[in-house]
């Protein structure tokens, strides 16, 4: 899936036809500290997700009782800002 943020993906899950039904949406944006835990700075994040367990557990959520829809998606790329100093 290309780059997103999680408003496109609210307005994609609310255009769906019975988006009347739902009762919450949860959205997750990682965000990259300024200072690492050992108070040095953060010049940015490498990552890289297993887009096969991704799948699995969207699946798996995707059976549970109540749950309306699932959608995940995951930006990888070398944060601009990625190297602890």
């Amino acid at each position: 899936m290309s780059t997103a943020k999680a408003d496109d993906r609210i307005h994609e899950v609310h255009a769906r036809p019975a988006s009347a039904a739902i009762g919450m949406i949860v959205a997750h944006q990682g965000i990259v500290r300024g200072t690492s835990r050992s108070r040095g700075p953060v010049h940015g994040m490498p990552f890289r997700a297993d887009r096969g367990w991704l799948e699995d557990v969207l699946a798996e959520v995707g059976t549970w009782p109540s749950v309306y829809g699932v959608r995940g998606w995951v930006n990888e790329e070398r944060s601009p800002l990625a190297t602890t100093s």
